[in-house]
């Protein structure tokens, strides 16, 4: 039994190694109480969303789907939860460990909607987590481990463990057989270790038992700590690159997780659709030779990741089917057509 699920992990991983461009997907519910959040998702209009449930609703899998299919990514890492920690999918961990119950989707599950449009275009769903983002949270969430000010690093590691290895496991249940992997984020890139407050190996014991082929992929800012993979996040000046300039950026042996707009940016959709003129993207010609420097030297698996965030509800463009910001979609078109004669 311990040599069949070593088997499969080791395929799982060799899947992941074989991959060389994917969509990095930015898609969060903040929370209820933060009316005037930036990272609430927003309509082409500038409107922002004024619900967990709504902003499930209003998106569109189907057409997301079909986009990555025109993009040609053979996977994506979509956002289960990052600002907030606050699930797309109705959660019983949440109910169990959190306050604020207007954060919960009472019936809607997004993940579920994305699983199945994009599994049946052949892409591979992989989620993306935040294990430590305690500072974001509620004051009466952040009581509940006696959490006192962000950078905090004397709170209840125990329950907060427990809390989190709860949430996980209800993910490696709900989705099993669906998702290949996580997407860990780092949350302490400064002088203290993330392994202080996260205790890694546990939560990959929790992982690995439910499904020993889940990929876990770290962002790499020095370790891996107990998972698969680290992933460069947008970080070409680790290498001595210029952010502003994708020419200067350094291949690696591990994988990129990048903007595909010029820094500074942000990873959702910040920009109405009337904006366009301040969108700067990147241009495809420079992401291409970058995408195929990078296929070549990657051996850690994933190559080239390249991140933006849709709107919630789509724009009035291609007969009501464009749900990226201006330039978004003709860009990974544009992309896709140096790509696919070489793939």
């Amino acid at each position: 039994m311990y040599m069949e699920a070593q088997v499969t992990c080791m395929n799982s991983i060799a899947h992941f190694q074989s991959d060389k461009y994917g969509l990095f997907v930015t898609y969060t519910w903040p929370g209820f109480k933060r009316a005037d959040s930036h990272a609430y998702p927003m309509y082409p209009d500038g409107r922002r969303v004024c619900s967990v449930d709504e902003m499930i609703r209003k998106f569109d899998a189907e057409q997301f789907a079909s986009d990555c299919v025109e993009f040609g990514v053979q996977y994506v890492i979509f956002t289960v939860w990052h600002y907030g920690m606050n699930p797309l999918y109705p959660s019983d961990v949440f109910k169990k460990w959190r306050s604020c119950q207007e954060d919960n989707p009472e019936t809607e599950d997004l993940i579920e909607k994305i699983y199945s449009e994009l599994h049946t275009r052949g892409i591979k769903l992989y989620l993306y987590t935040h294990p430590y983002d305690l500072h974001d949270l509620y004051d009466e969430d952040k009581r509940i481990f006696d959490y006192k000010y962000r950078g905090d690093l004397t709170f209840d590691y125990t329950k907060w463990n427990d809390y989190l290895n709860d949430q996980y496991a209800e993910l490696c249940e709900r989705y099993r057989g669906k998702i290949w992997g996580f997407f860990i984020d780092e949350g302490l890139s400064g002088p203290t270790p993330n392994d202080l407050s996260v205790d890694y190996p546990r939560l990959r014991d929790t992982i690995k038992s439910i499904d020993p082929s889940l990929v876990m992929i770290q962002n790499w800012y020095g370790s891996n700590y107990a998972c698969d993979v680290g992933m460069l996040e947008d970080r070409p000046q680790l290498f001595g690159g210029n952010i502003h300039n994708m020419n200067t950026w350094a291949i690696s042996d591990m994988p990129y997780g990048a903007r595909i707009g010029r820094h500074p940016f942000v990873w959702s959709a910040a920009f109405n659709k009337d904006e366009g003129d301040q969108i700067d993207l990147a241009s495809p010609e420079d992401v291409y030779r970058f995408t195929a420097l990078e296929a070549a030297a990657n051996t850690g698996g994933g190559g080239c990741c390249w991140a933006c965030g849709p709107y919630a509800g789509r724009c009035d463009d291609r007969d009501g089917a464009d749900m990226w910001e201006p330039g978004v979609r003709d860009f990974f078109v544009r992309l896709y057509g140096y790509i696919r004669p070489v793939e």
